[in-house]
């Protein structure tokens, strides 16, 4: 895991920290005998300020003025440059300073303070560190996208008068209350991993029946734990099967319980044909309301519209986030496998009916579409929602096609995350790695959703 670490060297000389933290002008004739000196603690990596006419500890802290720069690799990526963009736009705000972006390639100045951001290993997954180093302040985190979020919690923090002083050309920062901003809480910590997976209904020949596909998927859920997921051709076999995933995990990981809502699409009391089941996390989530609606012009009961193939649904949860007490809706459908007309008509069907739901809370919605993004019902499901993979912060996919066939070559993208302007998708990746063989005929997809 590489470690992207925020170093925010801060300029400080005696007079100018006696001065701006005292009060006191050591030049001063009526602070004759008053002598500062700077001891610097490799240790602790902290400056202190102390003063021979004081008896009480001296006051630890750190002044941040308009000299500072802030320094990114020459080969930052763009979350690190918006990071470093978003701190500097954060310090102009509340400080009235405005300090340069540049790169770390075309900085010859080290004698003036700067904000360098470096990359490089860190142990902990999802973890920052910020601490005191030299004459700097750095923050240390595991990936760009963690030190994002970790510097936007610090300074969200920081910039305030409960850690620091700020006024119009100065910041300073108390080093007792450095601890205070170590182990905040950000909106990373909260994000929500949702997977859509298509399971494929039957049983397949050469290693990929039912029983051996479910082993595959159970490690899939095992390393990737997502929060929410949203499966299609979910026959009444696989049920069994996923109810016998869920309590595995439930026993030999810190997920918890999964919750289960959905009806197969040949009706609400029906115990066969094919569900578009939605799991949750009952430790992260509670369900406040559920519904099944045909993709027809008779959605409240099993029915299909005109030309499709089957019967299509799509079955939502309303779901209270218990980390953040946040509604979320999520939504998973499958459309028809014919034609583009029949698919572009399901969606139009799906976003009205959702129209209301929408624009009320963070939403994402899963499914195997049957159709590529240059068709119609992509560009109807775009034309209110937008696509994760194309609005993704990081794609850490190594394939761009999501139905393979279990072939090691060719298929298409058709399976899509698409979600609404209440969150931003901050990982994405088509799981295209194996366990000891494929777990369906559609690689499934995940992404990590933070709202706000």
């Amino acid at each position: 895991m590489k470690r992207v670490k925020l170093l925010i060297a801060l300029l400080l000389t005696a007079a100018t920290a006696f001065s701006a933290l005292t009060g006191c002008n050591p030049s001063d004739p009526a602070n004759e005998g008053i002598t500062t000196q700077i001891v610097t603690d490799t240790e602790k990596n902290t400056e202190e300020i102390t003063t021979a006419a004081e008896t009480e500890p001296a006051f630890v802290g750190m002044i941040f003025d308009a000299t500072a720069r802030i320094v990114i690799p020459a080969d930052a990526d763009e979350i690190i440059r918006n990071a470093a963009n978003m701190v500097a736009a954060a310090i102009t705000e509340k400080a009235g300073m405005t300090l340069p972006v540049v790169s770390a390639d075309q900085d010859g100045d080290t004698d003036s303070a700067s904000l360098t951001l470096a990359v490089g290993s860190f142990e902990t997954e999802r973890a920052y560190s910020l601490t005191a180093e030299g004459k700097s302040l750095c923050l240390e985190a595991s990936d760009s996208t963690t030190l994002y979020y970790a510097a936007k919690a610090v300074l969200d923090a920081w910039l305030t008068p409960d850690f620091g002083l700020v006024s119009e050309g100065v910041l300073t920062l108390p080093q007792n209350r450095m601890a205070d901003l170590n182990g905040l809480t950000t909106k990373l910590d909260h994000s929500i991993r949702v997977l859509s997976q298509n399971v494929r209904v039957a049983d397949d020949p050469d290693g990929n029946s039912v029983a051996e596909r479910t082993r595959r998927l159970r490690d899939l859920l095992e390393e990737y734990r997502p929060d929410l997921i949203g499966t299609q051709e979910t026959s009444d076999k696989w049920m069994m099967q996923l109810k016998g995933i869920a309590r595995y995990l439930a026993k030999r990981t810190d997920l918890g319980e999964y919750g289960m809502v959905g009806c197969s699409r040949e009706g609400r009391e029906a115990t066969s044909g094919e569900w578009n089941t939605i799991f949750y996390r009952k430790d992260r989530f509670e369900l406040l309301d559920s519904d099944t609606t045909w993709l027809s012009d008779t959605p409240n009961e099993a029915s299909a519209v005109e030309g499709s193939l089957y019967k299509r649904i799509c079955t939502w949860a309303l779901l209270k986030d218990k980390q953040t007490g946040e509604t979320i809706l999520f939504a998973n459908t499958h459309l028809d496998h014919g034609t583009d007309e029949v698919r572009r008509a399901q969606m139009d069907i799906l976003m009205n009916y959702l129209a209301d739901r929408i624009g009320q809370y963070p939403f994402y919605l899963t499914g195997d579409f049957n159709c590529q993004s240059d068709s119609l019902p992509y560009q109807t499901a775009t034309s209110r929602l937008q696509d994760s993979h194309v609005t993704g912060w990081m794609d850490h996919s190594t394939v761009n096609r999501t139905y393979h066939g279990y072939q090691e070559t060719g298929g298409s993208e058709i399976d899509f995350i698409f979600h609404n302007e209440k969150t931003t998708p901050v990982n994405y990746e088509i799981i295209s790695k194996g366990y000891d063989g494929y777990v369906s005929d559609h690689f499934g997809v995940i992404v990590e959703f933070v709202n706000g």
